[in-house]
Order: C-alpha cells, then structure tokens, then sequence
C-alpha cells in the first residue's frame, strides 16, 4: 500500500509534466499545425469541387477585384479611424504617413501571421506608442478589441435577419445566434470589467513591472469613455462595409445580388471567421463553411461558385497584404515627435 502511495504522486507528477510539455508545444507549433491542417483541406476541398471549374470562376470574377480590394481597404481604414478617436486628442501627434503604415502592418499581421486579431492589435499598439504613450497605446488596443467583438454581434444579429428573412429558421441562422451570442458575452464581459474592476491597478499589484503603468491603463480606459460610442459606430461601419464587400463576391461569383443574400454571404463569413478562429487567416475553414452552405446562396448545383467566394476574397486579403508590404518599404520613415 505505501508503494502504491509512492506511486500515485509520481504517477500524477509525470501527467502534469506531460500536459505542462503539451501546452508548451501547442503554444510555440500550434498555430503553425493547424495551418497546414487549413491548407491540406484546402487543396482537398479544391479537388473535390474541380480545380478547373473553381479557375474557371474566379477568372470570370476577376473584373470584379479592383471593388473587391477598395471594401477590403476601406473596412481596415474605419477600424483604424476608430482606434484614433479611443486615443482622443493625443491622436492629433500622429503623423498620417505613420497612421496609415500602422494601419497596413495591423492588417497584414492579422491577415498572414499566426497571432490572430489580438496579435495585430499588440503590433499596432507597438508602432503607436511612439507618438501617444505606451499606456494609452495598449489602453486603445485592449478597448478596440472588445468594440470589434461587440460590432460583430451587431452584424450577426443584421446578418442572422437576412438569413431568416431568405430561408426561413435555418441551421446558419442558429450559428449566427451562437456566434452573436458569443461574442456579445466576450466583448461586453471584457468590455465591463475594464471599466469597472480596475484591473490595470490589480495587476499592478500583483506584478512589479506593471506598478507604474496599471493605473494608468484604468485611467485611459475611463478617460476614453465617452468615445467608446462613436469608436464602436465606425467599427460597425467597417463592418457594414465588410458586408458590401461579400456582396460584390458573391455578385462577381454568380451573378447575384440582393440584400438578403449579401446578408447570408457575410453571415457565412462571420460564421467561417469564429470557428476557425484558432487557424491562422481561417485557412481551409473559410472555404468549407462556404462550401456546407452552398445551398443558402443558391450555389447547391455549384459548389464551386460558392468555394470561389471564400478564395476570392483571399486573394484579395493577400493582394492588400502586399501591396501593404510594398508600401511601407517605400514610404518615408516616421519618428515621434
């Protein structure tokens, strides 16, 4: 019996130490795993839907692309209109060269590499502090976060209306419910408690190296208050813009153009967007919601159409992504002033 007692801690230790090596491992390869994963499925799900009619598609689309891309820019810009205002008057010190280089890296970051949303958020707090403070920076960053979530549960709810409206109580508009659900729990959670918990002062207490800078962060967070409704206004105009942008694919696709199938299109999107979170630009996840929901946009006789949608709208994103790249190299260097 006392071997056995020995045994158990042991046993227990050597499970923990395996787990703790595991969420090492996902942390560091994880993203880049399921990344992969996107694009094996990817080429699977091309293969299964015929590369040629899929090409075939997307050159008739391609005239379409130039409108494509002006949406596609032009949502990224309101979002990055929005993170001016939560900065308030300190924004003024911003050059816009450099407004407009932070905006094109957030996007590209959020786009290519495997961090995700919050990722590029740190990215453009990063390249903001020069010119407003770290503090306020990283306040702005951690705000917008939760008025993006909070937008897209405005969206979900316009979108879920549109699919109601074209087909009726269907399992998309169950999963726009989820996903609107969702994110208003997450964005409105996090949203209350930096406003009223002070949590930049709790974590300054429990960490040295934030002593000086938590409170200041609550400080911002109530400072920028009475902006946080007009900051979530253009995030949701971003949005809105987002929607027009999966109007014109679907359009560019098959010829079709209504509000409520632009509605299912971005509903699809968002729905593609929170269950692939986790993949890096939702890689292979997009194009196989598309792909399961085919039928909504009226594309069950071609599936193909319906996976052009998703690969459209990616060779817009990675077409923005570098013609960000090549911007930014060759836009003169900005300093804080």
């Amino acid at each position: 019996m006392n071997a056995s007692s020995e045994r158990d801690p042991q046993l227990s230790s050597a499970r923990q130490d395996i787990w703790a090596r595991g969420k090492r491992f996902f942390s560091k390869y994880g993203r880049w795993i399921l990344l992969v994963a996107g694009v094996v499925a990817l080429v699977l799900l091309v293969r299964a839907v015929g590369a040629a009619q899929l090409a075939r598609v997307l050159l008739d689309a391609g005239p379409w692309l130039p409108f494509i891309l002006v949406c596609d820019l032009s949502w990224v810009a309101f979002e990055g209109l929005a993170v001016l205002v939560l900065y308030g008057p300190p924004a003024r010190s911003i050059p816009a060269r450099a407004w407009i280089e932070t905006t094109l890296v957030h996007y590209t970051t959020m786009a290519i590499l495997p961090v995700g949303r919050a990722g590029a958020e740190v990215a453009r707090a990063t390249m903001m502090a020069p010119f407003v403070g770290k503090t306020r920076a990283a306040a702005g960053a951690a705000i917008m976060q939760t008025l993006t979530l909070i937008a897209n549960t405005v969206m979900s709810v316009v979108c879920l209306s549109g699919v109601y409206a074209l087909l009726g109580s269907d399992k998309l508009m169950w999963l726009l419910l989820v996903n609107g659900l969702g994110t208003l729990v997450l964005g409105g959670g996090i949203y209350l408690v930096m406003l009223r918990a002070n949590p930049g002062g709790f974590l300054g207490k429990k960490f040295e190296g934030l002593a000086r800078f938590g409170p200041e962060l609550d400080e911002h967070f109530r400072e920028s208050r009475p902006r946080h409704l007009i900051a979530l206004s253009l995030s949701v105009l971003g949005r809105t813009l987002q929607t027009v942008q999966y109007g014109l694919l679907l359009l560019a696709v098959s010829g079709t153009f209504t509000l409520t199938s632009t509605l299912t299109a971005q509903g699809i999107h968002l729905v593609s967007a929170a269950f692939g979170d986790l993949v890096p630009n939702q890689v292979g996840v997009t194009e196989g919601v598309y792909r399961i929901f085919a039928p909504a946009l009226g594309l069950a006789d071609h599936p193909e159409k319906a996976v052009a949608i998703a690969v459209l709208a990616r060779i817009s994103s990675l077409t923005l992504c570098g013609l960000s790249v090549l911007g930014v190299q060759f836009m003169p260097k900005t300093g804080a002033s």
